[in-house]
């Protein structure tokens, strides 16, 4: 049987991995000329619990409002007539309660540490060798609130 997978960041390559192993063919499509270039690339490789935070928050309304006036913001929005995006905001804004933010992030903590452990054995099942750190990551806090939030 043969699979195709459009994209070859880190869902794409695993995919088809496992799609092979299984005795497909398969071929990755991505409009980069390799692996993991756009967004598997942009989060540095990183499979951390601690990155699980939603962006949806009851924080996020503000950041977005600041964001049509002050670049830099995590958030960014820029207003256009798409009614796809109008849809998509209203949807995320009712998820930027404080009770489903927890929620939400509660399952992408649960989904990321599923994914360092079936990292962890598929690296040692297949004996990979990359530039791995397992070191930790060092977050700083500026004040209390910050760090109870942490």
């Amino acid at each position: 049987m043969k699979s195709v997978i459009l994209g070859g960041g880190i869902a794409g390559v695993t995919a088809a991995w496992y799609l092979a192993k299984e005795g497909r063919e398969v071929t990755v499509i991505d409009r980069r000329p390799g692996v993991a270039l756009e967004t598997s690339f942009a989060n540095a490789g990183l499979v951390a619990p601690g990155h699980s935070y939603t962006w949806a928050s009851p924080r996020a309304p503000k950041i977005l409002l600041k964001s049509l006036f002050v670049d830099g913001q995590a958030l960014r929005l820029k207003l256009n007539a798409d009614p796809h995006m109008w849809i998509w905001c209203l949807r995320f804004l009712r998820n930027c309660t404080a009770e489903r933010s927890r929620r939400n992030t509660t399952r992408k903590v649960a989904l990321c540490r599923y994914a360092q452990t079936q990292l962890q054995q598929l690296t040692a099942a297949e004996h990979l060798q990359y530039d791995r750190l397992s070191r930790g990551l060092l977050y700083l806090y500026r004040d209390e609130a910050s760090l109870a939030r942490g």
